[in-house]
């Protein structure tokens, strides 16, 4: 089994993860620690708790978008494809 360590905010994280993964693992936790910093840089130091949340809010918020567009361009896709066969 393979582990990473993350650090946020000074707090180092160990993460257990399947054999091989280590690399996204990290790649993803790179992504958490950018927006952990943000907030810090615009908020201050608001506690461990308040800034994982609104950090887990902000990556949420950023799929969901993403799944949004990603509906948006198969309807236009769809719609694209249906007219083409009529035509």
């Amino acid at each position: 089994m393979g582990q990473v360590s993350l650090t946020l905010n000074g707090r180092t994280y160990r993460l257990s993860c399947g054999e091989g993964e280590e690399e996204r693992l990290m790649e993803l936790s790179d992504h958490l620690r950018t927006r952990v910093d943000e907030i810090i840089r615009q908020f201050g130091q608001i506690g461990d708790d308040r800034m994982l949340v609104m950090a887990a809010i902000m990556l949420v918020d950023d799929l969901f978008e993403a799944r949004e567009e990603l509906e948006r361009l198969k309807r236009a896709f769809d719609s694209e494809d249906s007219h083409s066969e009529t035509g």
